[in-house]
């Protein structure tokens, strides 16, 4: 495919962020329906590449996750449901009107609005991941990767005058300063700094694995002497790597500013696996002490912006509060898995399962497992998550695949390396935070497999 088709990758991103992560329904379908269409135009595009190549295995693991789902959706009359699965026949008998007396069948999930919904966006964004997979190309990859940078950069820039006004007492409620909202913590077009942490945690280091390709392709030629490197800096192309790397600092910069602790751990692990890949992968030279050399500015530079003191009494906040209320949060999860184990409640519906399993602060309505794989396994059961095992396992071996494709390809190689590590540290986020569960997360999320996949013998 030309590279132009990382421009509608690249819209559906960029909107899927800019409507606060696409999380009301005026934000969400409109994405869902682009990110199904940008996925059919990939799959379907003759010549994308070599015939045969769409990622099969992947699609069948996804294929699987959609049945699984789906299964959830079909309505079983009251009896067959009351053996399948207990809980939800309590459940329903108590909380849906005329159950099962006029209701006579109901499906596995106990809300089947909210699990449509669910299943549209995971089919949506599954079609995209397949499509962009086997629509990227080495130039097309690089302009995705290029245009995250830019993205990235500008949402790093709303961030950090965001961030300056609320130390001021100014807007500090304000989604860009001018929508006002009930989070107490909204921070760049997010409603929730760790969202914004999270997004950041993707798109960081695809601009890193961008930096280090340039660098990497860039110096190439140039010589040990110190004249030449002098020479090499001054170039057009040195100027172009400088730009990349100074958008990469600030939304680096960004990142630590939310203070959301989950995002500055994840920054930190996404550097220290770069700095690895370079030291396994770069010669020793003037181009491994140029990478090392940013990285080690990147971390240092970022954490000092925001003040080591106050990233240290950020993390030591955790002390004695049950990771700040997550544990309760869990017991509660735990309890739902514990009573719904087979079939689960139905994808996207921990919300309503809470009106009736929460125990933990019951002042507030707890809407989210604050751990994206309890909230997997307490929605789905072992009917969706066995399948969505499956699909994560083929996704690993799909993208070990590609990097032994494209190793000739240094360019591309720190591409993978940099989506790779940005799908490395939002799975670690994942554990303690559920930004995945935002549409404009999952849009993004599927680019970065996409550019995990990208074959470099294509253009």
């Amino acid at each position: 495919m030309p590279a132009y088709f990382a421009i509608p990758i690249l819209a559906a991103v960029a909107w899927g962020a800019a409507t606060f992560g696409a999380v009301y329904a005026w934000g969400a379908v409109p994405l869902f329906w682009a990110s199904a269409a940008i996925g059919l135009l990939g799959l379907a595009a003759p010549g994308a590449r070599r015939p045969g190549r769409i990622e099969w295995p992947l699609a069948a693991g996804l294929a699987l996750v959609a049945a699984a789902v789906t299964v959830q959706l079909v309505p079983i009359d009251a009896a067959t449901l009351a053996r399948v699965s207990p809980a939800t026949h309590s459940f329903l008998d108590r909380y849906v009107v005329g159950y099962p007396d006029v209701v006579a069948a109901h499906p596995l999930s106990i809300r089947p609005a909210a699990t449509r919904y669910g299943l549209a966006a995971f089919a949506s964004f599954a079609l995209l991941l397949l499509g962009t997979a086997r629509g990227l190309g080495r130039r097309s990859a690089r302009t995705l990767a290029s245009g995250l940078v830019v993205l990235g950069f500008l949402l790093a820039l709303v961030g950090i005058v965001q961030s300056g006004l609320s130390g001021r007492g100014l807007a500090s409620t304000r989604i860009y300063g001018l929508v006002p909202t009930s989070d107490a913590s909204p921070f760049g077009p997010f409603l929730n700094r760790n969202h914004f942490a999270g997004w950041m945690l993707m798109a960081l280091p695809v601009g890193l694995g961008l930096f280090i390709g340039m660098v990497a392709r860039g110096m190439r030629g140039v010589g040990r002497s110190l004249r030449e490197r002098v020479l090499w800096f001054s170039s057009p192309e040195a100027n172009r790597v400088v730009l990349v790397g100074l958008a990469v600092l600030v939304m680096g910069v960004s990142l630590v500013l939310t203070f959301s602790r989950s995002g500055i751990g994840g920054f930190a692990i996404a550097l220290a696996l770069a700095a690895f890949f370079v030291v396994r992968r770069q010669a020793r030279g003037s181009r491994r002490t140029v990478v090392l050399s940013y990285v080690a500015v990147l971390l240092l530079l970022s954490l000092a912006w925001a003040g080591l003191d106050a990233i240290v009494a950020r993390f030591a906040d955790l002390q004695g509060t049950g990771l700040n209320g997550r544990l309760g949060v869990w017991g509660d999860a735990w309890r739902v898995v514990r009573a719904f184990p087979w079939t689960g409640t139905g994808l996207n519906t921990f919300s309503e399962a809470m009106e009736v399993y929460q125990t933990f602060e019951m002042t507030t309505h707890t809407m989210e497992a604050h751990n994206d794989y309890l909230q997997l396994l307490a929605d789905g059961g072992v009917l969706v998550t066995l399948p969505a095992l499956v699909a994560i396992f083929l996704l690993g071996r799909a993208i070990r695949r590609s990097f032994r494709e494209g190793v000739d390809d240094a360019a591309s190689y720190w591409l993978r390396v940099g989506a790779t590590t940005g799908l490395v540290a939002i799975a670690l986020q994942e554990t303690v935070e559920f930004s995945l569960r935002l549409p404009g997360h999952g849009v993004l999320l599927a680019a970065l497999i996409g550019i995990a996949l990208h074959r470099s013998g294509a253009e």
